[in-house]
């Protein structure tokens, strides 16, 4: 069951790497206005959530109210990461995260590419213990079953 849960995460992740790609692509054409950019919005009412894509980057949206008197958030830039906003004094908020399209594609292919070498290494197994040799190191245990002579590994029963 935890493999076909990790493999189904893994077609998720691996979804969400060509989608990133394709907003990356998409992210430098050139629109005349703001409105006209790929965006996604999550909610209709406040608060309200939304994803806008600007060249390179997706930015993540929150606004809450439609007050702001200019106070501005605490804002920082890290790793190409940035945080800013602003806030009323009636509670009003907005504030923007930028995530670099490149960091989200990356994130996205850990989870396939651990998969892929889980995978491997298992095949690879496989077939050695099929061959009768050691899962480890490949050395031949046909002669001695029990333990390989060369890694000292114990050696796992074939299913043939």
């Amino acid at each position: 069951m935890k493999r076909v849960t990790l493999t189904a995460l893994a077609l998720a992740s691996l979804a969400l790497f060509a989608t990133a790609v394709t907003l990356w692509v998409r992210s430098y054409k050139p629109h005349p206005s703001m409105g006209r950019r790929d965006s996604i919005s999550f909610t209709r009412s406040d608060p309200l959530y939304w994803v806008i894509s600007h060249p390179g980057s997706a930015v993540f949206c929150r606004q809450e109210g439609r007050n702001w008197d200019g106070h501005d958030l605490r804002s920082f830039e890290f790793a190409g990461i940035s945080f800013g906003g602003t806030y009323g004094d009636d509670g009003s908020m907005l504030w923007n995260l930028a995530v670099p399209y490149w960091m989200i594609a990356t994130a996205a292919l850990l989870l396939p590419a651990s998969r892929a070498v889980a995978w491997r290494r298992d095949r690879k197994r496989a077939r050695c213990i099929a061959r009768g040799q050691c899962a480890s190191c490949g050395y031949d245990i046909r002669a001695t079953p029990d333990r390989c002579p060369e890694c000292g590994v114990a050696a796992v029963p074939s299913k043939a």
